[in-house]
């Protein structure tokens, strides 16, 4: 069998390496047009040789062993990430580095301990406006308007949720009156 450098790989934009065990990333450094990884089903526990790759538009990376999505910050053109069953702890540290993601609008991260409790679902929502679908479902004006209620809900949000309904009802207001002088 014929053994290929990874770094001579410098024009692929695709690759699947899901279902071979793998512990470890090969160094991806040198793809600078990967757009699509598919790593799903290994043992990977780091990212880190993601870091360089800034085309990156979507990465599988379910069932594996990850504890940080950090080294995804510098890939700005992700529009779809799939860490379905790691093992990423902090939901606040997910959030950090996912906002950071600008182009994120597909995103899957049950089965990990971050997605556990009630708040999960909402503060992503709310972290990320830009997000279409999480966890496979599509996201919809009412799971916007349930989110805000939940981030409202918390302690300390409570001034801050009275001046944004404030702010609306002057906005309906400002409109009803217009649409009135115009008749």
């Amino acid at each position: 069998a014929m053994s290929l450098p990874m770094r001579r790989l410098c024009r692929v934009e695709v690759l699947s390496l899901s279902h071979n065990r793998l512990r470890t990333l090969p160094a991806c450094i040198s793809m600078h047009a990967l757009t699509d990884l598919n790593i799903n089903f290994n043992r990977v526990s780091s990212l880190a040789p993601l870091a360089h790759c800034r085309a990156l538009e979507r990465l599988f990376a379910s069932s594996n062993k990850l504890s940080s999505l950090a080294p995804l910050r510098q890939c700005a053109r992700l529009r779809e990430l799939c860490a379905f069953r790691n093992s990423l702890p902090s939901l606040s540290e997910c959030i950090e580095v996912l906002r950071q993601l600008p182009a994120l609008e597909r995103l899957e991260l049950a089965s990990n301990p971050c997605a556990l409790g009630e708040p999960y679902r909402h503060e992503l929502v709310h972290a990320l406006p830009q997000l279409r679908a999480l966890d496979g479902d599509a996201l919809t004006e009412l799971d916007r308007e349930l989110s805000a209620e939940h981030i409202a809900r918390r302690p300390g949000q409570q001034a801050a949720w009275e001046c944004h309904l404030a702010a609306l009802a002057a906005r309906a207001e400002s409109a009803a009156r217009g649409r009135g002088a115009g008749t």
